[in-house]
């Protein structure tokens, strides 16, 4: 049987030898994952949503919706979440359910090509 096309959030506790669905198999394929106090972050590039787990991943909270690039959350106030999209930065202070752009950041035409996006997950 092939493998489903979106991974979920999955595991290892091998260095990689071996990998361990924990969950959202079928259904998410996570780009970004970031996880902010009791917080998992995590944005699925397949319906382009910000879902969010208090449970390290075992179910989740489908929040926003945006074009999102990369994710970032603040350590200490989990509830606020930054996310790059191609127009520039967004945030949220209400832990992913809404974002507004993020009238403090540089203007995107400033670091547009100066900052790549990438993230390890």
């Amino acid at each position: 049987m092939p493998d489903p096309p979106h991974l979920g959030l999955i595991r290892s506790m091998d260095a990689g030898r071996t990998w361990q669905t924990l969950s959202a198999e079928g259904e998410a394929d996570f780009h970004a994952l970031v996880q902010a106090g009791d917080v998992l972050y995590g944005f699925d590039s397949q319906s382009s949503k910000l879902w969010a787990s208090t449970d390290a991943g075992r179910s989740w909270d489908r929040r926003a919706q945006l074009p999102a690039l990369d994710l970032a959350a603040h350590p200490a106030t989990p509830t606020t979440v930054w996310a790059a999209t191609g127009t520039g930065l967004e945030r949220s202070t209400d832990g992913g359910r809404t974002f507004r752009p993020d009238t403090a950041a540089p203007p995107w035409s400033r670091w547009r090509n100066h900052a790549p996006v990438c993230s390890w997950v």
